[in-house]
């Protein structure tokens, strides 16, 4: 049966819920699988075998009935062929397959019968269809093992692939239609930063500050809320106690509870422990990967305070914090800030990661040496114009035995 994608993606649907989970019994009526994609070459204490089919996209008939589905098909099926990764692994007596990143089957030798589903006649057809096509991937790949890799080099929907793009081609691509810290910062401040930049900044040799206590923390903060102008619609002017509290996380861990003027009492809370699992240096707050940090560690005789928030969609408020700070002539180091000032002046890259990863935390994609920071999927919009201007780390080479 030559398949068509609409047919697989219907297929696939089922799984959205979760995978199916077989044991022993399902397993002597299913298609094996693991049998059918053995001879592809494992990597791995999990012994992960990889490999990609592909499916023809169809027509409008393949994908529906119905009078308006033509865009919705174009827009779901932009390429001729979609591509699917298969994978499996093994961990001790289990076993797994996966389709596009995603877990569909589960087996396992557990008796316990009550977390098993039916092998009913839908999945045994899409299961056998697997079979029949794995085998046929495994004899191109075969025939000729460095002549299909660069065919995978070449075919490859760049939405499975990495690879990155200079933000500012990025931004000539899409111009207002993502975030310009280029056109929210003025030439002076970014100036400064290149000239904080150059100091000696790193973490490890950076000036210290000889005491600090509560109050000395928050007029930090107060230095970098007032950069941004965040309380410029206030009738009264707030404390920097006030301020904090309006803007930080709150799980403070007792922060705003201690004597404000006390060095000692500051040092005490520091080393207390209260503030484990609290988050009092978050004094913007925000999601995991979009908040503002400024944090003060402890060094044998001073303090380190140090500035992060490099996401791009804080990055222009970072920049701000950053210059006033260095204006005011308090030592600290800033975090990525190569990468910022990169950033904001359009000359870094910007990753660009596969369809089924989220582009956060995705540093281990790229090659240390690129210092990519920042990560985005393809988008459906200006597509075309991102793949001709982006370049495109090859992919895993498949081998079989």
């Amino acid at each position: 049966m030559k398949a068509k994608a609409p047919w697989i993606d219907r297929h696939l649907f089922r799984f959205h819920s979760g995978p199916v989970v077989a044991g022993p019994g399902m397993q002597t009526s299913l298609p094996d699988l693991f049998e059918a994609i053995s001879p592809v070459r494992p990597e791995g204490e999990d012994e992960v075998r990889q490999i990609w089919i592909r499916a023809e996209r169809g027509t409008l008939k393949d994908y529906g009935d119905f009078e308006e589905s033509e865009e919705e098909w174009r827009y779901e099926y932009p390429d001729p062929t979609k591509w699917y990764h298969l994978a499996t692994s093994k961990y001790t007596d289990q076993r797994f397959f996966f389709i596009d990143h995603k877990l569909v089957l589960h087996y396992t030798p557990d008796p316990e019968e009550k977390h098993y589903q039916n092998a009913d006649n839908r999945l045994i057809t899409f299961l056998s269809w697997l079979c029949d096509e794995i085998p046929k991937e495994i004899t191109r790949i075969r025939k000729d093992p460095p002549a299909y890799n660069r065919f995978l080099g070449k075919h490859l929907p760049c939405e499975k692939r990495t690879g990155k793009i200079l933000r500012s081609t990025f931004w000539e691509v899409v111009d207002d239609e993502t975030v310009r810290p280029d056109k929210e910062l003025p030439p002076d401040l970014v100036d400064d930063l290149e000239k904080f930049l150059e100091q000696k900044t790193e973490y490890d040799i950076v000036q210290g500050i000889p005491e600090i206590s509560a109050s000395g923390f928050l007029r930090f903060c107060e230095i970098c809320y007032q950069a941004n102008d965040y309380f410029r619609k206030e009738p009264i002017l707030l404390s920097p106690m006030e301020q904090y509290r309006r803007m930080a996380d709150m799980r403070h861990g007792g922060l705003t509870e201690i004597e404000h003027d006390s060095p000692e009492a500051f040092r005490e809370w520091y080393h207390s422990g209260q503030k484990a699992g609290a988050h009092p240096w978050e004094i913007c707050r925000g999601g995991n990967s979009t908040h503002i940090s400024l944090m003060l560690s402890a060094r044998e005789k001073d303090w380190v305070l140090s500035l992060a928030g490099s996401n791009i969609v804080r990055v222009v408020e970072t920049v701000r914090m950053a210059t006033a700070l260095y204006r005011h002539g308090i030592p600290f180091h800033l975090r990525d800030g190569k990468e910022i000032l990169d950033m904001v002046r359009g000359r870094d890259f910007i990753g660009i990661v596969p369809d089924h990863i989220t582009p956060r935390y995705c540093h281990s994609l790229f090659p240390r040496e690129d210092r990519i920071i920042d990560f985005m999927n393809l988008p459906f919009i200006f597509r075309n114009q991102i793949i001709h201007h982006g370049s495109w780390y090859p992919p895993d080479a498949v081998h079989v035995e």
